[in-house]
């Protein structure tokens, strides 16, 4: 029994190894919040911007423009409002700095048919 207790810590000690390692690879995307408010509706915390959107398998390249183009970007927490990111700036008890973008507030834009049809043409090596 002591043998297999030994090789069982050893076994913990290797995947909690494997854990730490991971979460120093995703850092950044690592976010944490205590509920500001009680019954507080966490659906109103839509999560970090890298975190809401895909890349299919075939665009993956595309994940380094993204990176380059958005830099820091990618780590702000998106929210339903500006109530809601107040509430966690205040009493969210946030590990760390983070920058909130209440979707209220956003502008939208869409880029016109002209550009999007020259970027395709350059994506596609045609222009």
């Amino acid at each position: 029994m002591h043998e297999q207790e030994a090789t069982l810590q050893a076994k913990i000690r290797e995947l909690q190894e494997q854990a730490d390692g991971l979460k120093r690879r995703v850092a950044n995307i690592d976010f944490n919040y205590s509920d500001p408010t009680p019954n507080f509706d966490r659906s109103k915390v839509k999560g970090l911007v890298a975190q809401l959107f895909t890349l299919d398998e075939d665009r993956a390249e595309a994940g380094t423009a993204l990176e380059i183009t958005a830099g820091g970007r990618l780590y702000n927490v998106v929210v339903d409002t500006q109530v809601t990111g107040t509430q966690l700036l205040e009493n969210g008890r946030l590990r760390k700095r983070v920058t909130i973008i209440p979707l209220n507030k956003i502008a939208a834009f869409k880029a016109s048919a002209e550009v999007t049809k020259i970027c395709d043409y350059q994506w596609l090596g045609l222009g």
